[in-house]
């Protein structure tokens, strides 16, 4: 277990390391909230058998770069190349909802990012928002 600062609310926290990144990104109590509004993570049981497929296609057809940053998947760096559900559903795995994301972006972007939001006019939409018709 490590301790990492909750990138929603700021509480100090303890996540545990994969080979993926950092497990759980928030703490309880926002975890708790999200899944009282139910936004929460799909339990993992709810990823398909073929996840790992998925994924692997995912990051192959952006050339293991981050769609965020454009950073390769480089673990030693601490860009470890993820995939994220847009919506949060870890059962809908359309590829309009799954984007390739460094570990660092992928944090980022899902304590920030609501399904739907609006990108205010005149702000640069990520190539990701643009290629997904997302944000407008």
């Amino acid at each position: 277990m490590i301790k990492h600062t909750c990138p929603r609310c700021g509480q100090l926290t303890y996540g545990s390391v994969s080979e993926g990144g950092l497990t759980w990104a928030l703490c309880q109590e926002c975890m708790d909230a999200d899944r009282e509004r139910g936004s929460a993570r799909a339990p993992v049981s709810e990823y398909p058998d073929d996840w790992d497929a998925i994924t692997e296609g995912i990051k192959a057809a952006v050339g293991w770069r981050c769609e965020h940053c454009s950073h390769p998947h480089d673990p030693a760096s601490g860009h470890t190349l993820t995939v994220h559900h847009l919506d949060g559903d870890g059962s809908n795995n359309t590829v309009g909802n799954l984007v390739a994301l460094c570990q660092r972006c992928h944090l980022h972007i899902q304590a920030r990012f609501v399904p739907g939001q609006l990108v205010l006019p005149g702000w640069r939409r990520p190539f990701w928002m643009v290629e997904r018709d997302l944000g407008v």
